[in-house]
């Protein structure tokens, strides 16, 4: 992204919610941080993220 001309990013991700290590990139403060790096800036909306009962409901195709 860097490459382009990119001025926003909108993470429209579910929050999950976990912790540690092993997790860590699944959290934004790492995403931020390199967005932020290239001159990009971080938005999180949260309405457009599937609930948790839908994701129950539809899961993922494999």
């Amino acid at each position: 992204m860097a490459d382009t001309e990119t001025g926003l990013f909108c993470d429209i991700r579910m929050r999950l919610r976990v912790g540690g290590v092993k997790y860590a990139f699944a959290g934004s403060n790492r995403l931020r941080d390199k967005l932020k790096a290239i001159g990009i800036k971080y938005r999180y909306h949260d309405e457009p993220a599937p609930t948790h009962l839908k994701t129950r409901i539809d899961p993922p195709p494999t």
